[in-house]
């Protein structure tokens, strides 16, 4: 069994930011306050902007817990990074289950979580309904749960993911005093009460500021493809750093990166349509320390959450973006160091006419459902 790594009276937070998290700047407003609550056994649901540093408060929160805490994520790219950060910077033992191993190797790593040899496990709801999972959890000693990207929870969320809501279940078993944290950079009025059905309406919501002073945002009003290509060639050359182009096709992102390579930009794309081992490689070489190894990544928005870069300097969107909350997630990726960066949106009007597409295709026209209901 592992024992708590610190205690309060001897490792308060301040000397956990400082020593195991390398962090000398201190705490953002209303991290601590998040980090005691959950040390006390309390259930928080947090509304904080991106990059403001949601994930240091359930690493350190572990940290004063003697048991296992489950993190629930929904990217597979979130899960390797936040992971691998834990083991190799903060010396937490971590583990991930996921469809990226065998059952074998998940099998293993849910035999070492019973055994106590994690403080953390990352997990996608999705295999809530696996069967090695259902064997296991029930053995396993539960310290702190974690839902990750928590707006996934809610129907009236821009993200629904219907697995989220079966957590409940597995909240539902664990005592009261286990304590819960919920995440989220983006959670209205009514998102916030339908995550607090699923994780109890005891929680206590900490809502920040969603303002980002360091972003600068500008639209290029631009008309298709040969003007936004001739941008891009021109103006790219003047950004510093490294950047995402994010596009609302696989089609656009491969097209996209083919082009700026052609101009001898280092550039790549990524979607989900590419093998894993390729969409690994490529999110190991835009993380790396320093000086990435490309200029620009073109991506769809699978690269959206995933990406916890500090220095991303410039986020351009080829396309618009779903709603203006995608567009917050994904121009979030930039500026996680506080320095400035820069949020391009290239406007075609035309545009529109894609994500229109996307909204007819997600659910079955009107007609469709009368002919149905004909039968």
């Amino acid at each position: 069994m592992m024992a708590p790594t610190a205690t309060w009276q001897s490792n308060p937070p301040e000397k956990l930011l400082a020593e195991r998290f390398h962090i000398t700047t201190g705490f953002h407003p209303g991290q601590r306050e998040i980090i005691e609550q959950l040390a006390e056994g309390k259930r928080v649901l947090a509304i904080q902007r991106t990059g403001w540093g949601k994930s240091l408060c359930y690493q350190m929160a572990s940290l004063y817990y003697p048991h296992l805490t489950i993190v629930f994520s929904p990217l597979k790219a979130l899960m390797r990074d936040q992971c691998q950060r834990c083991n190799d910077a903060y010396a937490i033992p971590s583990a991930i289950i996921s469809s990226d191993f065998s059952e074998e190797e998940n099998r293993a790593t849910l035999e070492h979580a019973v055994a106590g040899d994690f403080k953390l496990l990352f997990i996608a709801p999705e295999r809530l309904d696996n069967a090695d999972w259902q064997t296991y959890v029930i053995q396993m000693r539960i310290s702190l749960i974690v839902i990750d990207e928590a707006h996934c929870i809610s129907t009236w969320g821009h993200d629904f993911r219907p697995h989220y809501r079966r957590i409940v279940r597995l909240l539902s078993a664990l005592p009261k005093n286990v304590p819960i944290l919920a995440l989220t950079a983006t959670a209205n009025k009514r998102v916030e009460q339908d995550v607090l059905l699923q994780i109890g309406a005891g929680a206590q919501v900490i809502r920040g500021t969603m303002q980002r002073p360091n972003l600068h945002l500008n639209v290029e009003t631009l008309k298709g493809d040969q003007e936004k290509l001739s941008y891009l060639g021109e103006m790219l050359r003047y950004y510093p750093g490294t950047g995402i182009i994010y596009t609302a096709t696989k089609n656009s992102a491969e097209m996209v990166a083919m082009f700026l390579m052609q101009l001898g930009i280092n550039a790549d794309y990524y979607h989900a349509g590419r093998e894993d081992s390729v969409r690994q490689d490529i999110e190991q070489k835009l993380m790396s320390k320093g000086s990435s190894q490309y200029k620009v990544v073109c991506s769809t928005n699978a690269l959206g959450m995933g990406i916890d870069k500090p220095d991303i300097r410039f986020v351009i969107h080829y396309q618009i973006p779903a709603s203006p909350i995608h567009y917050y997630q994904e121009m979030g990726r930039a500026g996680r160091d506080r320095k400035v960066a820069w949020c391009i949106l290239l406007y075609d009007p035309a545009d529109i006419t894609i994500q229109e597409h996307f909204i007819r295709n997600a659910r079955p026209e009107g007609k469709q459902y009368d002919m149905l209901l004909a039968l």
